[in-house]
């Protein structure tokens, strides 16, 4: 087993323990009386009764929270037990839309579903978006509190926390033209995991069977797909670019078996957008490129420097429906190494497997790079992730309607 594998997935147990109970005051006391204790007994100076006293108290008050706390757990996870509710694509197209989307249009591909506008993924790369930030952090609501324990614990998977983008404002062909900012905020992983990725699944009571959380509730508001704004999910902001090298190849990462999202599945370079990368950015499109071009460098092996990037462009956007209206960002990046120089490093080896590469082979021009992107899928499509599908239809139609695109994408690359 990778030592990153048995790593991640520690360091997921203990931050799953400190999200489901946050801040306990014995705690700090118990990690006091640890150090109290072990710094007299090592030094010295000799210990009074009283210190020593103190010191024990304290350990022994911080052990026995945290093994109540641990039986508390358990008992939650055995208490309750999550059960996947069969919705077919159908059912998520049946969902209305509210007023914001009445531009967007259903894209459906093996059991998935999303929300797209055309119109708006013909502005997203060029009009400028401002950011606007909220200062209030995203919080889980009471009847989702209740069951975090078994959100986190239905997966055997890694997962492991981290603070993430809340997208918490709608962004439609309207707003971007109105010049709209676009409001984010504070959350983390493990919120998305009990909001978004519940969607689909209902919690039930072990005894009685009563269902005492059900996710499908928390993408609607009244009949029709809750509004970002409105949102009760974490609306973390997702991120994926399709790459291309110096040298006419393109790479899909094949997902492990342990990867949260679409395991075993060829994949663009995608994940989830990290509050870190909004440092200096001034919009959206800016800060959605740098996650990007941070997920690319991860899950391809390269080493990151000022000049590593030929180029990176925004090709659209669209709401998972299938995890509750969830944003997610859509690009393609040309690098400038060779196909040769990608590779999966030894952190990143627990979620990617390998890399696909397709070397691209077509004529120079718009219809037949456009056709060979629908060639391509369909070679690949029993193995295809729904980030893949809608990366590849994205860029397709990025390329139809954005000439000038095409031909900096071509001379990008050394053909």
């Amino acid at each position: 087993m990778n030592i990153y594998t048995t790593y991640y997935r520690s360091r997921g147990w203990l931050q799953a323990y400190l999200f489901i109970y946050r801040f306990r005051w014995t705690y700090p006391v118990g990690l006091a009386g640890l150090v109290i204790g072990v710094y007299r007994f090592t030094s010295n100076v000799p210990i009074s009764g009283f210190e020593l006293t103190v010191a024990l108290l304290g350990l022994l008050c911080g052990a026995l929270c945290a093994l109540h706390n641990m039986l508390d757990m358990h008992r939650n996870a055995d208490d309750h037990y999550a059960v996947k509710l069969r919705v077919l694509p159908e059912s998520y197209n049946a969902i209305a839309k509210s007023c914001k989307y009445t531009d967007f249009e259903h894209i459906v591909f093996a059991e998935h579903a999303a929300l797209y506008s055309e119109s708006l993924n013909r502005l997203i790369d060029s009009a400028p978006i401002r950011i606007d930030t909220d200062r209030h952090r995203f919080r889980l609501n009471s009847e989702v509190n209740s069951i975090v324990p078994t959100a986190l614990h239905k997966s055997k998977r890694i997962i492991f926390n981290s603070l993430k983008v809340r997208m918490a404002s709608d962004i439609t062909p309207e707003s971007v033209l109105r010049h709209e900012r676009v409001k984010i905020q504070k959350t983390d992983y493990f919120s998305s995991c009990c909001t978004n990725d519940m969607i689909g699944w209902a919690v039930r009571l072990r005894k009685s069977k009563t269902v005492v959380y059900d996710g499908m509730s928390y993408m609607i508001n009244g009949n029709a797909l809750s509004d970002l704004s409105d949102s009760e999910c974490s609306n973390d902001i997702g991120i994926s670019t399709l790459v291309f090298t110096r040298d006419g190849y393109m790479i899909l990462p094949y997902n492990s078996m342990d990867s949260a999202k679409s395991p075993g599945k060829l994949a663009p370079a995608s994940g989830s957008a990290d509050w870190k990368d909004l440092k200096g950015c001034s919009t959206l499109q800016e800060f959605v490129i740098r996650a990007m071009e941070r997920e690319m460098v991860e899950e391809c092996g390269l080493r990151q420097s000022n000049d590593q990037f030929v180029r990176t462009h925004l090709t659209g956007y669209a709401r998972y429906l299938n995890l509750g209206g969830k944003p997610e960002y859509f690009g393609v990046s040309i690098i400038s190494d060779d196909h040769n120089r990608v590779t999966v490093a030894r952190k990143e080896g627990p979620f990617t497997k390998d890399h696909k590469m397709i070397k691209l082979r077509c004529e120079p021009n718009r219809e037949a790079f456009i056709q060979w992107l629908n060639d391509t899928f369909g070679d690949v499509e029993s193995e295809a992730s729904f980030a893949l599908f809608l990366s590849i239809r994205f860029l397709q139609d990025y390329i139809r309607f954005t000439p000038q695109a095409f031909d900096e994408i071509w001379r990008s690359m050394e053909l």
